[in-house]
């Protein structure tokens, strides 16, 4: 054999991939969908692995109001769930069906997995703002803000719940992914995003009304993005036109509903306004915490870095709210002193051209959150309404040290420190949970003598849990009447 002939005979070097490999690339490749896809099925999972949900609201209204919406019980019943009995059904009819069609653990998995896709949204957002890191930089970052995102005390004690709280998440993540990925490709926001962004947001205001916080939030920060008067007027007007498009279609059919028979179509709220005869002429607030005094007032959010109760039924710690607003104090110090001395920004000239945030994506993040937090502290101070603040607090965390650092391996260091001590200081609520068993309620019906001439009074003990969830076992053929259910 010649010095120069060739004695290998297998594939070349470069051709013979490891699975390894070859499942580093894919995941490189498309992590924008893997990524998302397993952080679903990964909550999905965690939700069977807590246990099966049964918490009061369930109990009382969220299976009983689909349920009575699709058996046709509206006229038969008497407010079984009280006030509550009048709240759009919408947002539970996922839960009602997989109930109706799966094993219990199954209705937690797939509860867990809906909740889990505000894992995705998260994850596209913070692949946004860590553009310029290296690919395995950038994933890694954008992990660790999804997971800090997700393990919040609202986020994981809801998780596979029927609070709906990070249900109605969705849509608002969403428009805010639409609105940073149209700023960080093109600098400014098109008409048609800002309509999609409305309409996802009105969307879920009928669903749940504490999404207007945000959407309120969004209009605010419309400033940062529309700079004239002008644009301002027309951008309100396509904003509205959003809106009512987006609540048309999700509680278009229960608002006509609720005016048809009782003459409010938010009934029983703003009665004071509708003045509906079918309940008293004043405007019922389900909000029950306030800030105690002045110093509450501005300091609220590190009252929730300790274990209290001062914003929810139950004992909880979290320390995101707290961490934006000393970034934000740190933020506002340092600019002003820069303005000052002239100096530069500690985080250099950020702008699109060089792949980092814009100063217009970052006044529109800081104009929402701060926004919608007002609004929340001012009007719907429970703590589980702010779910989507505590899951975006780890984006402007990330928005704000981009600002403050200007070196980059010191800035990612201390973002994954300040990550992974936010997740492991937090202590979740809980609601309640039991073993996972055959029956999802396990409730039995009792033998009655003349069922078809039986009324049923549901009037549990103060103190109790509420009986409805028992009433679809119990009303087939049978009106049920709450005798404790706050309306005449």
């Amino acid at each position: 054999m010649s010095r120069t002939q060739s004695t290998h005979t297998g594939p070349p070097a470069h051709s013979s991939w490891s699975l390894f490999e070859i499942i580093s690339n894919v995941w490189l490749r498309h992590h924008q969908w893997l990524v998302p896809l397993v952080g679903s099925i990964e909550f999905g999972l965690l939700s069977v692995y807590l246990g099966q949900d049964i918490n009061w609201d369930l109990r009382n209204y969220h299976y009983y109001n689909p349920y009575a919406f699709l058996h046709g019980r509206w006229g038969i019943d008497h407010i079984p769930a009280m006030t509550m009995t009048f709240f759009n059904p919408l947002a539970d009819l996922p839960f009602y069906f997989l109930v109706s069609t799966l094993s219990p653990p199954w209705v937690g998995f797939w509860m867990g997995a809906i909740h889990g896709l505000n894992f995705g949204l998260i994850y596209w957002i913070a692949l946004l703002l860590f553009s310029k890191e290296s690919a395995p930089m950038q994933m890694l970052l954008a992990l660790l803000t999804a997971n800090c995102a997700m393990t919040g005390a609202v986020g994981i004690s809801e998780l596979g719940t029927t609070f709906n709280d990070n249900f109605v998440s969705l849509p608002v993540l969403a428009a805010l992914w639409l609105l940073v990925r149209s700023l960080h490709r093109f600098g400014d926001v098109s008409k048609r995003v800002w309509f999609g962004c409305a309409g996802l947001l009105g969307f879920g205001a009928g669903l749940k009304a504490t999404t207007l916080i945000f959407a309120i939030g969004f209009l605010a920060a419309m400033v940062c993005v529309r700079r004239s008067p002008k644009t301002w007027l027309s951008g309100f007007a396509l904003w509205m036109a959003g809106i009512l498009a987006g609540a048309s279609i999700s509680y278009g059919f229960w608002g006509y509903r609720l005016w048809r028979d009782y003459g409010n179509p938010v009934f029983p709220l703003m009665n004071a306004v509708f003045k509906s005869p079918f309940f008293i002429h004043e405007n019922i607030s389900y909000v029950i915490y306030h800030p105690q005094n002045a110093l509450q007032t501005w300091l609220f959010p590190f009252y929730f870095s300790v274990r209290q109760h001062l914003v929810s039924e139950l004992f909880f710690r979290d320390a995101r709210l707290a961490s934006v607003y000393v970034l934000l104090l740190v933020w506002t110090v340092t600019s002003f002193i820069k303005l000052r001395w002239g100096n530069k920004r500690p985080g250099g000239p950020l702008d699109l051209s060089s792949g980092e945030i814009s100063m217009k994506l970052f006044g529109f993040l800081v104009v929402f959150y701060v926004t919608s937090y007002g609004i929340w502290q001012r009007f719907y101070t429970t703590y589980r309404f702010a779910v989507v603040l505590e899951m975006t607090s780890v984006i402007l965390i990330a928005a704000f040290l981009h600002q403050i650092i200007r070196w980059r391996n010191l800035r990612n260091a201390l973002f994954a420190v300040l990550v992974l001590f936010l997740m492991g200081w937090t202590q979740p609520m809980d609601w309640g949970r039991l073993p996972w068993g055959r029956s999802f309620f396990g409730s039995e019906v009792p033998a009655l003598p003349d069922p078809d001439h039986t009324l049923i009074l549901l009037a549990p003990p103060r103190a109790q849990p509420p009986m409805c969830l028992h009433d679809p076992g119990l009303s087939a053929r049978r009106p049920v009447h709450s005798v404790g259910s706050h309306v005449p």
